[in-house]
């Protein structure tokens, strides 16, 4: 996922994307339904081309506020795993454009979870023109 923020973000003008909602605003910047919009959309084109083998795509999915102790509705980029069932989150939101996106179990990502720091400002990839 990182690979297509690199690739597409700097000619759909989103490779300043900074993770979060809320640290900027404005052209550009997406909110956890873009990313988990464009997330679905990315790993639906491998699965199209047989490239995703072992886990089927689903729609993304959203954690309620009511269970968050206050917190804002967040929503997520879904994959189950074939032979088990078994439901993960892939979630770009977190860090600025151009990372890996977190991948975890969707229950765990249910409950709350995020990573322990979000990662800024990846610059080490040019894409060709």
């Amino acid at each position: 996922i990182g690979l297509f923020e690199r690739v597409v973000g700097p000619r759909a003008g989103t490779d300043d994307d900074v993770f979060g909602t809320f640290g900027k605003v404005g052209p550009g910047q997406h909110d956890c339904i873009d990313e988990s919009t464009n997330t679905t959309v990315y790993l639906s084109l491998l699965n199209q081309k047989g490239l995703i083998r072992f886990h089927s795509i689903s729609a993304p999915d959203t954690r309620s506020p009511l269970f968050m102790r206050g917190r804002w509705p967040h929503r997520t980029a879904v994959v189950f795993e074939n032979g088990t069932g078994t439901a993960y989150a892939v979630d770009s939101w977190f860090h600025d454009n151009g990372f890996d996106a977190e991948v975890v179990p969707l229950q765990r990502w249910k409950e709350g979870w995020k990573p322990e720091k979000n990662l800024r400002k990846r610059r080490d990839f040019v894409a060709n023109p």
